[in-house]
């Protein structure tokens, strides 16, 4: 898809000596023209046929030469621009309308090059009539011919025949750019060879301008005829469009056996489509009532499973494939009812043509005119024209179908109902929007917006361009459906800024996905990340987990004013120095390129000249390092004489606060926040750099958090996130990344699943518990109840515990602990319910208050019957936190109770057994989860936080404060699949 681009103010410094553009000229010299002595130009048709046929067509000529053989045994995936990797081991080099001329007006793919032997081949598929070079002096130039002509000038001095697939009616449909390519041969001497035919263009050149002459009326003759005759058949009301792409509701007109009507030159027809329009009908009727287009996507599209039409919809894909991406789901659902390629102004009717064929049954459709003849009639109609200025126009007709819909009420309601989505389509049209990738002017921005700095990759790893240095940017977009992603971009330094140094936009690259596109993530993921990261290292580093007592942040060293005036003044000069130091090693890298390329062109001088340069920026450099030592060393003597000696200073952890719960905010909006929030964050998580790694994103930053002194601590933060460039299209993030989301990271599953745009039932199903059963938890409670768990230290310990991964956030935790929660979740027989908690506790909790409400209370207990009364029960279901009845079809409850009299009359808390609690304390609080009711209990003794069995190792395990928390069930109507079960009420009462 053409990508537009502003045409830049050409500069005789964009152009080598030789008069070719100098990003084409690194390009030329990656494949290694300077050693080709003969150029085959292949030029095919993207829409005839497959490419490698036309491709053996053009070279079956030529089949005994050794360099045409090995050209055809490279692989078409190498040929591939989406596969620049696969391209790149055999040499082959990919070439865009901005590598060509810097005045280009969009950017598109123009082909690939590659040296075979001694032959340049040239696989290209640009046009040799349009006009793509912008020109303001005389009429636009074309591109091929422009490659042409530079391919011909970067060769001059051992290239001997320019060779053509074409024969010369085809190559020389315009005059102007064959008399250009023609004349530069004879004026260097090369050889033209047409299909069969060689020429001298020295010797026959009036030949060569007059088969150029008869070739272009030649052309002009049957673009007339091909025109006029595609104008008459649709005046016929003929169906041009293939049936992938038709409104829904028509289809090609069919025989009684079921195959395509085929008409005299294959014309097609169009038919009503009847089985899809009731479909169609009530899609309408829920858009004219302001319905989202999600809801209508999956109300209707999805449930009926209606196909996906358009040139980007697979073969026999359904809206049903679409189902859990939310966002692709939206897009799609509005390409339904509108044209999304017509947005033009003068394109409106073009854009709601849908709707006029549903209500009328006549369709508007734009024919392009290829005749460059002003005026001139084609077909018997005189084209529309854009301006003065435009020598083709278009025909805009209304091809009469007679298809209109049918199942409404009459003509008056599918009018009403069309009529109401019609303006509902206006409306949404002419609404300011935002422009890709940018945020609005007005509300929320991206929390994490830029501006981003650009980099040079970090290592081997991350080179993408050899002989040059490869660098690194991000830029963002916004789709269609709303959804915020950052793109991280990487192209080569020497195409990187203009010829006056000046950075060239990222959008330029990002428009070429397969060269220059590395990885793509979600705004709302990456705001997830970091706030996961920013938690982590309060719980981790600066708060201890156990107690929550905060611990000293940083040391910082106390100043006079002065010394903090003169210190700031001496970083200022050191970081300028290094970065000016930075500047003169580029600057003479490129002076020692321009020296070998002159070397090899055989300007010794000009490559001497070059080379004084780059000696001359490298010692400039160096003296600025210099500099910038003698800085440092100054700094250094300063903080070493500063009076004082360092002292801890306490962070002011309100920013970490703000921004955590900020991000985690923006994670479930989108990827948004306040403009206010994203100046704060922008400020103080800095340094941000991202690395891909397989298909995640490795990110980088450093938290800037402010002391109390004023003094500011810097601490490096990372986190992954999912390249979802490659994702394919309807799939959900890998099972182990979302363990991790969920597990290690503590995301609600909630969460999870709003940013996959999928629901909470298909991330837990088809991901998160198949990655518990491959990884040892295989019981089907153990499962569910580590999912529900409401302590997410829980959950990170587990995962630690299966996988291989850094045990660090175990060690932190009591070893009998930890033993416990792996023996539990690990146990394949475990038997528990569909939660963490599966039943209602505050009743149990409500026992046991009553029962160590006094001394005497706690020594004697209470009736069973009196107990029953005061808590609204049965005394079968007191009994039963005594002695629990067993389930062979569920599980059996743990114990709660004790019996306080042999005659079973009375209930009491459990004792517990331990230690100093013996005889002084009981097992007095609630605690119904799998790792405690393995004991047999489901209590623990509030003191010492153990159970009060006294087998295996119980009587070691302690379990952590966070076990005080009451947890109870909240009886979700459909279970754990729909939302979790299990939450925190409150601390349970000392």
């Amino acid at each position: 898809m053409p990508v537009q681009v502003q045409p830049r103010i050409v500069l005789a410094d964009d152009f080598t000596p030789q008069r070719v553009y100098k990003p084409l000229a690194f390009k030329l010299d990656e494949a290694g023209v300077t050693d080709c002595t003969l150029c085959h130009v292949d030029r095919y048709s993207t829409g005839d046929g497959g490419i490698a046929s036309q491709v053996g067509r053009s070279t079956r000529l030529h089949g005994d030469d050794p360099d045409v053989q090995a050209y055809l045994a490279l692989p078409d995936s190498a040929f591939d621009p989406r596969r620049p990797d696969v391209g790149r081991q055999h040499g082959v080099v990919h070439l865009y309308l901005t590598d060509i001329h810097p005045s280009v007006v969009h950017d598109e793919y123009v082909g690939a090059i590659v040296k075979c032997g001694t032959t340049l081949f040239l696989r290209l598929s640009t046009s040799s009539t349009q006009r793509q070079i912008k020109r303001y002096d005389s009429a636009d130039s074309n591109a091929f011919t422009a490659l042409m002509v530079a391919l011909l000038n970067a060769t001059a001095a051992n290239l001997t025949q320019l060779r053509f697939g074409d024969d010369t009616r085809r190559a020389g449909r315009e005059t102007s750019n064959w008399q250009e390519i023609t004349s530069r041969a004879a004026e260097l001497g090369k050889l033209l060879t047409f299909g069969q035919k060689t020429y001298d263009p020295q010797s026959e050149h009036l030949l060569i301008s007059l088969l150029g002459g008869m070739n272009h009326q030649d052309s002009v003759t049957r673009i007339k005829s091909l025109t006029g005759g595609r104008v008459e058949k649709l005046l016929t009301s003929s169906c041009p469009i293939s049936e992938g792409q038709l409104p829904h509701g028509i289809r090609h007109l069919r025989r009684e056996d079921g195959r395509v009507v085929l008409g005299d030159r294959k014309t097609k027809y169009a038919e009503a489509d009847r089985a899809w329009h009731p479909v169609i009908v009530e899609a309408l009727r829920m858009h004219a009532a302001g319905a989202d287009y999600v809801d209508i996507g999956l109300e209707v599209l999805v449930r009926h499973r209606v196909p996906r039409r358009g040139q980007k919809s697979a073969p026999g894909s359904t809206y049903a494939d679409l189902e859990t991406e939310r966002d692709l789901l939206s897009d799609a659902t509005k390409t339904f009812f509108v044209n999304g390629k017509r947005t033009k102004p003068d394109e409106e009717h073009l854009y709601l043509g849908k709707f006029a064929v549903w209500e009328t049954g006549r369709y508007p459709y734009r024919l392009a005119n290829d005749l460059k003849q002003r005026g001139t009639a084609v077909g018997g109609l005189v084209p529309h024209y854009t301006g003065p200025d435009d020598v083709t126009g278009y025909f805009d007709l209304e091809l009469d179908w007679q298809t209109p819909l049918t199942g409404f009420r009459d003509d008056a309601e599918r009018a009403e109902v069309i009529g109401k989505c019609r303006e509902r389509i206006l409306r949404e049209r002419r609404t300011p929007q935002t422009p890709p990738g940018r945020d609005s002017d007005a509300g929320d921005v991206r929390a994490l917006a830029g501006p981003y700095d650009r980099w040079e990759a970090a290592g081997p790893g991350d080179e993408r361009w050899p002989g040059d240095r490869t660098m690194y940017g991000v830029t963002t977009r916004t789709h269609n459906s709303g959804k915020n992603t950052f793109i991280l971009v990487h192209y080569p330094l020497s195409v990187g800024v203009d010829m006056i140094g000046r950075p060239c936009g990222l959008m330029r690259f990002a428009g070429k996905p397969g060269q220059h596109v590395a990885a793509t993530w979600a705004s709302d993921a990456y705001c997830a990340s970091a706030a996961t990261a920013i938690q982590r290292l309060v719980e981790d580093k600066i708060l201890d987990p156990a107690s929550v007592v905060p611990v000293v942040a940083a040391t910082a060293t106390t100043a006079s004013p002065d010394h903090k005036r003169e210190r700031s003044q001496l970083e200022t000069k050191r970081d300028t120095a290094i970065d000016k130091a930075r500047e003169l090693d580029k600057e003479a890298d490129g002076f020692e390129r321009l020296a070998a390329r002159k070397e090899a062109a055989g300007d010794s001088l000009a490559a001497d000249r070059y080379e004084e340069k780059a000696r001359q920026a490298a010692a400039d450099a160096d003296e600025q390092r210099h500099a910038a030592d003698r800085y440092e060393a100054k700094l250094q003597s300063i903080r070493k004489d500063t009076p004082g000696a360092a002292e801890p200073v306490d962070a002011n952890l309100t920013l970490v606060a703000y921004l955590q719960a900020g991000l985690h905010r923006a994670s479930l909006n989108n990827g948004r926040s306040s403009r206010a929030f994203q100046a704060v964050a922008s400020k103080h998580i800095v340094d941000r750099r991202f690395r891909v790694s397989g298909d995640l994103v490795a990110w980088t930053a450093t938290l800037v958090v402010p002391c109390i002194n004023g003094d500011e601590v810097r601490i490096p933060i990372a986190g992954l996130m999912e390249n979802i460039r490659e994702r394919k299209g309807k799939e959900l993030a890998r099972a182990d990344l979302v363990a991790e989301y969920v597990l290690r990271d503590g995301r609600s599953l909630d969460d999870v699943a709003r940013q996959q745009t999928a629901t909470r039932k298909t991330v837990m199903t088809k991901r998160l518990m198949p990655w518990l059963r491959d990884h040892g938890v295989t019981a089907r409670g153990a499962k569910n109840a580590l999912v529900d768990h409401p302590f997410e230290a829980v959950q990170r310990i587990v995962y630690e515990q299966v996988t291989d991964g850094s045990r660090d956030y175990s060690e932190r935790w009591h070893a009998a602990f930890v033993d416990r929660l792996r023996r539990t979740y690990l146990d394949p027989g475990l038997a528990w319910g569909d939660a963490a908690c599966p039943d209602d506790t505050t009743w149990i909790a409500d026992a046991l208050r009553l029962l160590t409400s006094d001394t005497d209370t706690r020594k004697h207990g209470m009736r069973v019957l009196d107990l029953a009364i005061a808590l609204d029960k049965t005394e079968q279901e007191v009994r039963e936190l005594v002695k629990p009845q067993k389930r062979p079809g569920g599980f059996t409850r743990p114990r709660y109770l004790a019996y306080a009299t042999k005659a079973k009359t009375h209930v009491k808390a459990v004792g517990c057994p331990h230690s100093s609690c013996r005889g002084r304390r009981h097992a007095d609080h609630v605690v119904l989860l799998p790792e405690a009711a393995a004991s047999g209990y489901g209590v623990l003794c509030r003191h010492c936080r153990r159970s009060p069995a006294v087998h295996d190792t119980w009587p070691k395990t302690q379990f952590p404060e966070q076990y005080l928390e009451q947890v109870t069930n909240r009886s979700v109507v459909g279970g754990l699949r729909l939302g979790s079960q299990t939450y925190v009420v409150a601390r349970s009462p000392e």
